[in-house]
Formats: C-alpha cells, sequence, structure tokens
C-alpha cells in the first residue's frame, strides 16, 4: 500500500491539466474491460471465512470495506497515472513503473518496479493460502474425489 500511495502522490506532483480531453465511447468500454481483472480477488475473503469468528457478522464488513478501499485507489492511481506521461510514452507491460520514467524520476520508477515485485508475491501467497480450501470445499459438494478430504 506504501508504494501506491507514493505512486499516486507521485502523479498528483507531475499534474498536467492539458490530459483532460473528452474521451471516445470506444477508449471507454476498452479501459471498462480491463478495469474488470482489477476487482478480481475477493472471494478469498469468502474462501477463508470458515476460518474467522463470527463469519456471519465479519465476511459481509471486510468485503463492503475492501471494495470501497480498493475502489478509492483504484480512481486515485488512474488519475495519478494519466497525470504522469502520455499513453504512447509508457511501456503497457509496466505502466506504472515506465510512466515515472517518462518523467525522469527513476528512483521512484524503481520503487514502484520493486513493490510490483513485492506485490506479486503477496497474492501468489493469498492464492495458496485460499487454494486448499477450495478444494476441499469442492470435495465436500462432491466435485472432487473425497480423498482430498483426508485431513
Amino acid at each position: 500500500m506504501t508504494v501506491i500511495l507514493i505512486f499516486i502522490v507521485g502523479g498528483f506532483i507531475f499534474f498536467r491539466g492539458d490530459i483532460w480531453n473528452p474521451t471516445t465511447p470506444e477508449g471507454i468500454v476498452r479501459g471498462s474491460g480491463r478495469v474488470f481483472f482489477a476487482y478480481l480477488g475477493f472471494d478469498v475473503i469468502n474462501c477463508l471465512a470458515e476460518e474467522t469468528t463470527e463469519a456471519r457478522r465479519l465476511v459481509p464488513r471486510a468485503i463492503i470495506v475492501t471494495i470501497i478501499i480498493c475502489c478509492i485507489v483504484y480512481v486515485l492511481v488512474a488519475v495519478a497515472f494519466v497525470h504522469l506521461a502520455p499513453l504512447a510514452s509508457v511501456n503497457m507491460n509496466a505502466p506504472l513503473a515506465t510512466a515515472f520514467e517518462a518523467r525522469g524520476a527513476t528512483v521512484l520508477e524503481f520503487v514502484v518496479s520493486l513493490g510490483a515485485v513485492g506485490n506479486t508475491m503477496t497474492s501468489v501467497m493469498s492464492s495458496m493460502i485460499v487454494q486448499p480450501r477450495i478444494m476441499l470445499r469442492m470435495s465436500s459438494d462432491g466435485l472432487l474425489p473425497r480423498s482430498v478430504q483426508n485431513r
């Protein structure tokens, strides 16, 4: 989260007012398709509900709070990104880091790249935590062999 906040602050430091032009419907549709994938992963909260106390009360709250925080952060990152560099100068394989590169902020580029590696490890770790629980539930529902349930 710290790296994301650094990116947001950096984006607003390099503010450019000339980028707020009307957007075509085609651009909005293309961007919406990409944003869809950013909201995947909230199911991890549901999958770990059995591990919590008072799941009926805590899980819905956790999902709502997580979605609200993520929406706010995604909007701030998008606005900061738009202000950093023209889209044509950004490498889409590492867009946040190369946006700083286009502005000559190599230290911030390195920090964001390092943060991306750390976030990737966090995503892999959360998948590893959830996967056994998903397989156990699928086995108890009859979708996988009963041998998966051996504890």
